[in-house]
């Protein structure tokens, strides 16, 4: 996040926060790859770590005042999911993944709810929308990455 031009003519950078007339005004949080996230597959570990770089993207265009970085960068975040959920989804018929059907229903609820964001921004220009995008996002890694595609894993590891 960077701070607008009035706040930096008034604020000093200070590590990872900005000192603001003697407020401190912390950065966003981002999620940070981190090994559990692994799937043990490192196309779809590759794919994992730019989908997080495009959801930590977002996160901080969800500070920005420009409509158009939250447009630009939720447009790339779709784009980019569908790719890689034909991926994972190839990954998981290639070794026979039981909950196949499951899990590509919750990877086209993502599409439509993401999609349905973007929509909602591009027609009403709604930047407060940007934040609860932003929640949607990470509670969604959390919840997806960590939890539902670890049972893909597992089964790969179970059949080797």
């Amino acid at each position: 996040m960077t701070p607008s031009l009035s706040v930096m003519k008034h604020s000093l950078q200070f590590g990872r926060m900005w000192i603001v007339k003697q407020k401190v005004i912390k950065r966003p949080i981002i999620i940070a790859w981190q090994q559990q996230y692994s799937v043990g597959n490192d196309a779809l570990d590759a794919d994992h770590k730019h989908l997080l770089h495009l959801i930590n993207s977002f996160y901080v265009s969800s500070k920005s005042i420009k409509h158009e970085d939250l447009e630009h960068t939720l447009s790339a975040l779709t784009a980019y999911s569908i790719k890689h959920f034909y991926n994972e989804e190839s990954h998981m018929r290639k070794i026979l993944y039981h909950g196949i059907t499951k899990h590509q229903a919750l990877h086209e609820a993502f599409i439509a709810k993401v999609q349905g964001f973007h929509n909602t921004l591009r027609n009403n220009r709604h930047l407060e929308l940007g934040v609860e995008v932003a929640k949607f996002l990470a509670s969604w890694w959390k919840n997806h990455i960590i939890v539902e595609d670890q049972l893909y894993a597992k089964t790969k590891t179970a059949a080797r």
